[in-house]
């Protein structure tokens, strides 16, 4: 049975890294013999692929590293989550852990609700946050006094979470690591906000700023960028988004802050009812081949988990009683019962916008 996460087993697996020397004291916490781990450093293996961005005809570069060292990185995740959580900066939301007997978690809807009742709202991305995050930048975090390695095992350490001399997007690593890296920025940035009159809240690389009475203008937003480009990152100049009084909705990573508090945006309500239709069709068409009933088809799969991850993200924004929610979680449910009768039908009848929902 898995461990339950208390904030009790946070501190310890915390403390179990804090008092970690070497690789020798790792070894056992990561599940890997130390030689395997010095091997992993010297030469680490990934899975380079593309997934598409919301913006069409861009890409997202995806490294996904091998069993072996995501293992590893995995299990070194977990204590890297558990002593970040000790110190997590009050504007962070993103990549932080939530144990079971926290009653203030930090996440996305969370995130949201601090700006909930804004009458100005300014959202800035920073660009390329894993990638400008590199290997020295990882080296000299695990060479801090806050964990205190020597040079040669926050080297190692560092090589093992980075890819091509800096973090990677896909290793389990990654997102406590830019935690860690950016809580510097974080300080600034809130002393900024703070000098102001402003919220500020960051999940992961998008920032937000609002304001209950202050105006904020676009005029701000050079000096926010001179402060992320002073910690070693910088903005996105093409997504940032300024709401003001008069705007009909404003959005927070996505998600709509409504007068009666943080909601689904349509837009997306709208792509994961079609996305449940399409599935629906698309399992009912497997069952009702003789073929598709014998084995599970790859594409069919990950499609099914890609709306079951749509679900699920939904679930955890509306409330329980929710209509809406009621309806996804139905509509959700019957499309992955099979027909009551089988026929005869052909793949070529569903078009290919079935199989990129």
């Amino acid at each position: 049975m898995p461990q339950k996460i208390t904030t009790r087993v946070l501190q310890n697996r915390a403390q179990r890294l804090v008092d970690a020397q070497n690789m020798r004291d790792l070894s056992p916490m990561l599940r890997t013999d130390s030689v395997r781990l010095a091997t992993m450093a010297a030469d680490p293996k990934y899975r380079e692929y593309q997934i598409p961005k919301k913006t069409p005809g861009t890409f997202r570069q995806i490294e996904d590293p091998d069993d072996h060292l995501k293992k590893a990185q995995r299990h070194l995740n977990a204590h890297l989550q558990a002593l970040y959580y000790q110190i997590r900066h009050p504007a962070a939301y993103g990549f932080v852990t939530c144990p079971t007997d926290d009653h203030a978690p930090r996440n996305i809807l969370s995130n949201a609700t601090r700006h909930l009742g804004a009458q100005w709202l300014l959202n800035v991305d920073m660009q390329d946050f894993f990638h400008l995050i590199k290997e020295k930048h990882v080296a000299d975090f695990f060479a801090t006094p806050q964990l205190n390695f020597k040079k040669l095992t926050a080297k190692r350490l560092a090589a093992l979470c980075c890819y091509k001399g800096r973090l990677p997007m896909g290793a389990p690593t990654s997102p406590a690591i830019s935690n860690f890296i950016a809580y510097p920025l974080d300080v600034a940035l809130q002393d900024f906000a703070d000098d102001r009159g402003w919220t500020y809240t960051r999940y992961a690389d998008d920032l937000s700023f609002s304001s209950l009475g202050v105006p904020i203008t676009r005029d701000e937003v050079p000096d926010i960028a001179a402060i992320v480009v002073a910690h070693d990152l910088k903005l996105n100049p093409a997504k940032s988004k300024l709401f003001g009084p008069d705007a009909s909705e404003k959005s927070v990573t996505g998600l709509v802050l409504g007068p009666e508090g943080v909601a689904l945006s349509q837009a997306y309500v709208q792509n994961l009812q079609d996305g449940i239709a399409k599935l629906s069709s698309v399992l009912d068409t497997r069952y009702l081949m003789p073929s598709g009933r014998k084995k599970n088809t790859l594409w069919v799969t990950e499609m099914e988990q890609r709306i079951r991850g749509r679900v699920e993200f939904a679930k955890s924004i509306l409330p329980e009683d929710d209509t809406l929610r009621i309806q996804l979680e139905m509509a959700y449910a019957d499309a992955l019962d099979p027909p009551k009768t089988y026929g005869q039908v052909s793949w070529m009848d569903l078009g290919y916008d079935f199989f990129t929902a």
